[in-house]
């Protein structure tokens, strides 16, 4: 491990699970929700946060194609908005889409996928059979009239 001497590069055993690097993504679904806004928000945690500054950029692409989907810079956030183009080329994406996050910050490199659910693939499914839990977990919408996973949060029966 480069600077290795130096203990902000190490977590030890007597310190807290919390100060592990852990990264979130906000939203984890692509649905009607996602579409009126088409934006991502990445968020550095625990020891990783104390690298994150103004210079820190968060770059996030499709991991199937390697796609870019987004670009910002910030702090402890990064937020970014999300082209018409992208959108479409994620929304018809197959379930469930594998996002790459690659956080850079001075020496920092750090990088992690995550799997978000394409409610409109789930929806379109003819053999949509995910259950109410399930639907839920996803990041989707459950429409109770329809009995069936959806991409609007708004159902009609």
């Amino acid at each position: 491990c480069g600077n290795s001497t130096n203990p902000v590069y190490w977590i030890a055993i007597k310190e807290k699970i919390n100060n592990c690097p852990e990264v979130t993504i906000v939203p984890m679904a692509i649905d009607d929700s996602f579409k009126n806004v088409k934006l991502f928000t990445v968020e550095g945690r625990g020891k990783l946060s104390n690298f994150m500054n103004e210079n820190t950029t968060c770059t996030l692409r499709i991991a199937r194609n390697n796609e870019v989907i987004c670009t910002a810079s910030n702090k402890t956030k990064c937020s970014c908005q999300v082209s018409n183009n992208i959108y479409t080329q994620l929304k018809n994406q197959p379930d469930p889409v594998t996002i790459e996050i690659l956080i850079e910050s001075g020496s920092l490199n750090y990088t992690t996928q995550f799997t978000i659910h394409n409610c409109y693939k789930i929806a379109e499914a003819r053999f949509n059979n995910a259950t109410c839990s399930e639907c839920i977990s996803f990041g989707c919408h459950w429409c109770v009239v329809e009995h069936q996973c959806t991409h609007n949060p708004s159902c009609h029966g």
